[in-house]
C-alpha cells in the first residue's frame, strides 16, 4: 500500500499518514527475513519504531517529513538485517528455540517446550556454542552446535541439501545428541 496526498486532509493528518505507512514499510521488511526473533518482538520493535517517528516527525511540516522518508526507509532494512542476523528461530512440533550471537560473538542456545511461552524462564541455555559454515551454493548451510555436559544440540539452516525431503516451510533442522548418539531430530518450521 502507498500513500497518496489527499488534498482534504491537513498536514497534520498527512503525516500522521506517512508516519502510518513508514511503520508498515518497516514491519513489512522486519518480516521478510526468515532469520527473524519472535512476532511479538519484532512488534514491540515496529511499535518504538511507531514512537520514534510520532515524536520525531509528526510535529514537523510536511517538507522536512518528505526529506527524511528515504533516510527512514534505508534505516528499515538497516534494522532489519542487524536483527536478522543476530538470531536463529526454531519453531518445531515441540520446541522453541532461538539461537543467537551476544555482541562478543559468543553463541547462545535458548529453548523452551511447548506449551510454554518465550516470555517465561527457558528450559534450556547454553552459552558458548560454535557457529560453522560449510559447503558451496545452494548446498551452502550454517551449523551451530552447543554442548551442555553430555548433551549436544546442532541446529542447521538452509535444508536445501538435506539427507530427508524437508517440509516446504522448513527453514532448519534441530538434532540433539547424548553421549554422541542421535536421539531425535525435529524440522525448523515457519
Amino acid at each position: 500500500m502507498l500513500y497518496i496526498r489527499d488534498k482534504s486532509l491537513n498536514s497534520i493528518e498527512h503525516c500522521r499518514l506517512l508516519i502510518n505507512e513508514i511503520y508498515w514499510i518497516v514491519l513489512t521488511s522486519l518480516f521478510r527475513h526468515r532469520r527473524v526473533v519472535a512476532s511479538s518482538y519484532l512488534c514491540d520493535l515496529a511499535q518504538a519504531f511507531k514512537s520514534f517517528l510520532n515524536v520525531f516527525l509528526g510535529h514537523r511540516p510536511m517538507k522536512t517529513l518528505l526529506k527524511h522518508i528515504p533516510l527512514l526507509i534505508i534505516g528499515s532494512f538497516a534494522i532489519s538485517n542487524v536483527v536478522a542476523s543476530e538470531t536463529f528461530v526454531c519453531n518445531t512440533s515441540e520446541h522453541t528455540v532461538f539461537v543467537n550471537s551476544a555482541h562478543s560473538n559468543e553463541f547462545h542456545y535458548t529453548a523452551w517446550n511447548k506449551p510454554k511461552s518465550i516470555t517465561e524462564e527457558p528450559d534450556v541455555l547454553v552459552v558458548g556454542g560454535e557457529e560453522i559454515t560449510e559447503g558451496t551454493g545452494v548446498c551452502r548451510t550454517t551449523r551451530w552446535e552447543f554442548n551442555n555436559s553430555n548433551i549436544q544440540y546442532i541446529i542447521r539452516t538452509p535444508v536445501a541439501c538435506a539427507e530427508n525431503i524437508p517440509p516446504p516451510n522448513a527453514t532448519g533442522r534441530l538434532s540433539v545428541f547424548i553421549n554422541d548418539k542421535h536421539i531425535k531430530s525435529w524440522w525448523c518450521l515457519e
